[in-house]
């Protein structure tokens, strides 16, 4: 997917994915639920004055076209406004604490903040606060570290390439009944 795609583009490219997957999955193991509604500047800066901090710019600008997404990937959560300040944030934050503690990961906690957290595992998704050495990287982690991206559309473009491949799985499997 090209880099220059805005996040109404990725984000209904999704919504789409998403749909057609929930179609053809007898398994129901990728639920199909909508992203939120776009969180307004004044929730934005609200949410950034409680947190003590700026949130990313990419992030932040995915939250200007949708304030979260439930069930974004299977159990994973893509964190709103609202998640950012309550027990879900509380929730990636042990997760993060805890795999960095156990794995040597090379990330240092206080440069990393959560974006997304699986509700079933310790998957979680931070990404490098601003003004850190990492600013704006995300690094996923499921107890040791997965995958890296340069910023947070990298990594949601990735999400995409992945339902596209799941969708086409499905297509094939039912294709060769």
């Amino acid at each position: 997917m090209a880099s220059g795609n805005t996040w109404p583009d990725l984000i209904g490219h999704l919504v789409l994915l998403k749909q057609q997957i929930d179609d053809l999955d007898p398994t129901g193991v990728r639920t199909y639920m909508l992203p939120r509604v776009a969180a307004t500047e004044e929730r934005l800066r609200e949410t950034e004055a409680l947190l003590g901090e700026p949130l990313d710019s990419g992030y932040r600008a995915f939250l200007g076209y949708a304030d979260g997404w439930p069930e974004f990937s299977i159990s994973v959560q893509l964190m709103g406004t609202a998640d950012q300040l309550g027990a879900v944030r509380a929730t990636a934050d042990n997760y993060l604490d805890v795999t960095l503690a156990a794995a040597a990961t090379g990330w240092r906690r206080l440069e990393l903040a959560p974006v997304a957290v699986a509700s079933d595992d310790k998957d979680v998704i931070a990404v490098g606060r601003p003004g850190t050495q990492v600013a704006g990287r995300i690094v996923w982690f499921a107890g040791e570290e997965v995958e890296r991206y340069a910023n947070f559309k990298e990594w949601f473009e990735d999400e995409v390439a992945s339902h596209q491949r799941a969708l086409d799985r499905l297509r094939t499997t039912r294709e060769s009944r």
